[in-house]
């Protein structure tokens, strides 16, 4: 009957205005009247009516009734939608939504219903047991649902019409309803988020708490960002064996990935083992030492107990250790002043290595053990680039005199390289090149020059040349368009990359392209690489636009430097200046970098400036400063000006540079703002570190930081109203904008905050998942790679010291097209000039394409 009641209410409510009422339109008292703002609760609540739920999100809005019968409306994400008439144990708190008390929910379980209208509610759901609901509790009270699951023949026995089939089926339908929520429940205890909670009761049903009980690392498994670590701390609070298999088979996983994330395609087997060791070390809290060394006192052996599992440990050495962990003041060091509780030997860790190799769950190759992904992809890819190369042919012959017409007629001039380069590329079709050189020798010129001779050489074959131009990254593609005059899009755009099933376009269904061009091939990876390559066909020609002089790339190989020093791949190396003209300070500066030598002011190009500064304060002001003068001077916005720090952390760090450009230039906009993060930072007001918020606001410049292939994009009309735009789908790491808006949604909403974020002149909104954004004022020089802007600001101190290498400040040097500030202490920014820590990359690329040219 409740359920048709409000079926009925919100019928109305669409006939009454259009739209609906989600206000309170019951009688009965507001639950939440006279409760404050951020109390926490844990309430029965029965529901009585369903605002919205969305199935995707899992998040809906409801009204319900609790103990004492007074209404209250909650909110939050569920598994699933709440069943109306059914009770829910409830823990959340109390908020504030468009002045009206909410109760915002963190955790929800169904359980038994304690006032009659839940009672009745909660036996309607049953099957059958709709119209005989009343009549039932009328008979037994309170306690008809406990008579049902546990001596359901009384009901069958005293009730006419009611049969022994029906209880039993009644009794089942309760206990599988209350083991389905307790098994989902345990799920939740494990860490896992309600979406991935939900995702794995589906797939394993009540299985799945079972299988976590026997390999608590499925976890990892199933869901990658769950994280090694965060898995085996719920293993060890499960009791789960230290030494056991599945811990070892995923720590040597998890080496392998972290050291994939370093750059290396493989590991030494004996590296492997020695950090492996030390990963899966387990050392003592504070805690646990204090109880070990009261419960085992007077006793010369200690016991460190984990489940079932037992470890003896030397009760002096404990208490030797201890002593030491409390006198250590530096808190990295006290870390590691805690006792080691155990440490798996190098067999018991070689033991799973071997297990692991026969299940080709890993590769060892002479000793060297790789992820299976990672060795696959550098076989094809080697295999690839030698088919792409011998499939070179020599059937142009009048290239070399329509260069010359060209230029003539152009009136352009090449450098000796530069026309090697073109020579050498024109050739005739197909084939695999490099063009390799640093900052301002002209390697976009160069390119353009190939394809419009080229061009010249299919028009003689009466064929029009389709070229394709790709970039690792949405803002890199975005520069080699702007560059180029051709279109451009993204290796994964131009793969046609979907999330459910890979590239769309692969080795059985190629790239339609007589030219494919990549530029800034210096970040390619061994995995996008293969993607890429294994969707070329043979008598394709490419063309690798790079600079050996910058970062490789974030993920796993050296591609572009192992195909130049493979020797078997056509290069040329640009190496007289040409970008930006000979009167820029900024090349000036950038080939100073590349030669060791210290950086300077450039007065008379007034494009390239250094700032040194001594503390840590005057670098920030100086910064500050900078940005001002450089928006005043230059009428730059905030788009066109890019902080670029060596790391995240520091005083001069991208997280207290973003928190600080923002007070400076965006200290306004704080009635709508949405938590980013919190850190802990120097205050040089109190001389003490702090805990520092920092949130999104609107105005702020932030960047999109991971790929998202499904994000919908939309057009702003010229009365504010938003429509689709389909003929773009999907973003990519990289991407900055600006937050045009935050808002809150309505009740009929499917989210409560929505961020709409301007990229140019396209939006894309975000809704209560805002984890793929970050602050863009100041990125990481990592994260700049293949962007450039006007103007680039670099803080250089000696904090940054680890950090500091050639590569790394050439890098972000070469981002800024017109201007650039190094603001620094001059023996920190000496330091980074002639530091090379860049270490080398364990990967066997190179050497593959020397076997497959040879075989």
């Amino acid at each position: 009957m409740s359920e048709r009641r409000s079926m009925n209410m919100l019928e109305v409510g669409k006939q009454a205005g259009g739209g609906y009422n989600f206000g309170i339109t019951n009688h009965k008292e507001n639950a939440l009247e006279e409760i404050p703002l951020n109390t926490s609760l844990n309430k029965k609540i029965m529901i009585e009516k369903q605002f919205t739920y969305n199935e995707e999100s899992g998040y809906g809005i409801y009204q319900g009734e609790d103990e004492n019968s007074h209404i209250i409306k909650v909110s939050g994400v569920f598994p699933s939608a709440l069943n109306l008439g059914s009770t829910y144990e409830m823990k959340g708190k109390v908020i504030s939504f468009r002045g009206e008390k909410q109760f915002s929910v963190e955790s929800a379980k169904a359980t038994r219903p304690v006032t009659k209208n839940g009672i009745v509610g909660y036996l309607q759901n049953l099957d059958g047991l709709f119209k005989k609901a009343e009549f039932l509790y009328e008979q037994y009270g309170d306690k008809v649902i406990d008579l049902l699951a546990e001596d359901p023949m009384k009901i069958a026995k005293e009730i006419d019409g009611i049969g022994k089939t029906s209880v039993l089926k009644w009794q089942e339908q309760i206990q599988k309803m209350e083991d389905s929520q307790d098994y989902f429940n345990k799920l939740l205890e494990y860490g896992l988020n309600l979406r991935q909670a939900k995702k794995l009761f589906e797939k394993y049903k009540q299985g799945a708490v079972e299988k976590i009980q026997d390999n608590p690392y499925l976890l990892v498994e199933e869901f990658p960002s769950f994280g090694f670590e965060k898995a085996d701390r719920i293993a060890k609070q499960m009791g789960y064996d230290p030494k056991g298999m599945f811990r070892i088979q995923e720590g040597l996983k998890y080496v392998l990935k972290e050291a994939s994330s370093e750059g290396h395609c493989f590991l030494p087997m004996q590296e492997l083992l020695e950090r492996t060791i030390e990963v899966l070390v387990i050392r003592l809290t504070e805690e646990e030492m204090i109880q070990l060394l009261e419960d085992f006192h007077g006793q010369r052996v200690a016991i460190y107990q984990v489940g079932e599992h037992q470890f003896p440990l030397s009760y002096d050495s404990l208490s030797k250790q201890f002593k030491q962990y409390r006198y250590e003041t530096n808190r990295f060091e006290r870390e590691k002043k805690r006792m080691v509780a155990i440490r798996l030997t190098r067999d018991e860790i070689l033991k799973e290595l071997e297990f692991m190799e026969l299940n080709n769950k890993l590769v060892m190759d002479n000793y060297n053990i790789y992820l299976p992904e990672l060795y696959e992809a550098e076989f094809r890819v080697a295999n690839k680039v030698i088919s792409l190369s011998k499939s070179a042919k020599e059937d142009f012959a009048g290239a070399e005199e329509d260069l010359s017409n060209l230029l003539i007629q152009e009136n352009m001039e090449l450098e000796e390289k530069q026309k090697e380069a073109v020579l050498e590329f024109t050739r005739g079709q197909g084939g695999f090149y490099i063009l390799n050189g640093s900052a301002g020798c002209g390697k976009t010129f160069t390119l353009n020059v190939i394809l419009r001779v080229l061009g010249m050489q299919f028009q003689k074959m009466k064929r029009m040349m389709e070229v394709k131009v790709l970039a690792p990254t949405g803002k890199a593609s975005k520069v080699a368009g702007k560059a180029t005059g051709r279109p451009c899009m993204t290796i994964h755009r131009g793969l046609k990359y979907k999330p459910a099933t890979g590239f769309e376009h692969n080795e059985n269904n190629p790239i339609d392209a007589d030219v494919i061009v990549v530029d800034e091939s210096s970040m390619l990876d061994i995995l996008l690489a293969d993607g890429l390559l294994s969707a070329i066909a043979d008598g394709t020609k490419v063309i690798f636009l790079g600079d050996t002089k910058q970062l490789p790339s974030v993920g796993a190989g050296n591609v572009l430097q192992d195909l130049i020093d493979s020797n078997l791949v056509k290069m040329v190396t640009l190496n007289v200046v040409k970008r930006q003209g000979k009167d820029s300070g900024i090349i000036r500066n950038a080939n100073r970098i590349i030669n060791g030598e210290m950086i300077s002011s450039c007065k008379d190009t007034q494009d390239a400036y250094v700032l040194r500064k001594e503390t840590m304060l005057e670098a920030q002001l100086a910064l500050l400063k900078s940005i001002r003068e450089v928006q005043k001077v230059k009428q730059y916005d905030v788009e066109d000006i890019q902080v670029l720090c060596p790391q995240k952390n520091s005083l001069v760090g991208t997280n207290a540079m973003n928190y600080l450009i923002q007070q400076e230039f965006n200290p306004g906009n704080e009635d709508m703002k949405i938590l980013n993060k919190k850190f802990m930072a120097y205050n040089h007001v109190s001389e003490k570190e702090e805990l520092v918020t920092l949130f999104f606001k609107r105005g702020d410049k932030v960047i999109h930081m991971r790929n998202n292939y499904e994000m919908i994009w939309y057009i702003k009309g010229k009365f504010g109203n938003f429509t689709q735009d389909y003929d773009m789908v999907g973003i990519t790491n990289g991407e900055s904008g600006l937050i045009e808006d935050i808002i809150k949604g309505k009740a009929s909403d499917n989210f409560k905050t929505r961020m709409i974020v301007r990229y140019e002149d396209r939006y894309a909104f975000y809704d209560d998942q805002f984890d793929e954004l970050e602050h863009a004022y100041a990125l990481t020089i990592h994260k700049s790679q293949g962007s450039q802007w006007k103007a680039v600001i670099i803080p250089i101190m000696m904090q940054n010291y680890h950090m500091l290498d050639n590569n790394l400040f050439y890098t972000g040097y070469t981002r800024a097209q017109a201007f650039c500030v190094v603001v620094g202490q001059a023996d920190a920014i000496l330091h980074a000039i002639r530091s090379h820590k860049t270490k080398e990359r364990y990967t066997t690329l190179k050497e593959r394409i020397i076997e497959f040219n040879e075989g």
